[in-house]
């Protein structure tokens, strides 16, 4: 079992996309797109097919997950319980970790290939 997996995601206005470093890969940029439907429930959604995803390259014991924007950020604060319940039902890691990232991360060099993407 690989130790930690680190992902950053963002909402769009009908998908949900994601981008993680992979050792054999390099960046690994991954979307889904739901249709119309409210914030919470492309979140859930998002979340859920993001761990069936990412449980078929290999578990990992930490789940990182860092959001891009603050807006989407107040959208996993708003729906916490709702993810809890998909990181329970999907058990791709033992530990999940989400934080927002700040205006310098954001606009930190090493980081922008991957958040210009996602954006």
């Amino acid at each position: 079992m690989k130790w930690l997996c680190s992902v950053f995601i963002s909402l769009r206005e009908d998908s949900f996309a994601a981008a993680w470093f992979d050792e054999t890969e390099g960046f690994s940029f991954w979307s889904i797109s739901r249709g119309l439907v409210d914030k919470g429930e492309l979140l859930r959604l998002g979340f859920h097919d993001l761990c069936y995803h990412l449980s078929m390259l290999g578990k990992h014991f930490i789940l990182q997950v860092a959001v891009t924007n603050i807006a989407d950020w107040h959208c996993v604060v708003q729906h916490e319980k709702l993810l809890a319940q998909v990181f329970l039902e999907r058990t791709y890691a033992s530990w999940y970790e989400l934080f927002p990232l700040d205006d310098s991360e954001r606009k930190h060099r090493g980081l922008q290939p991957i958040v210009i993407d996602l954006l």
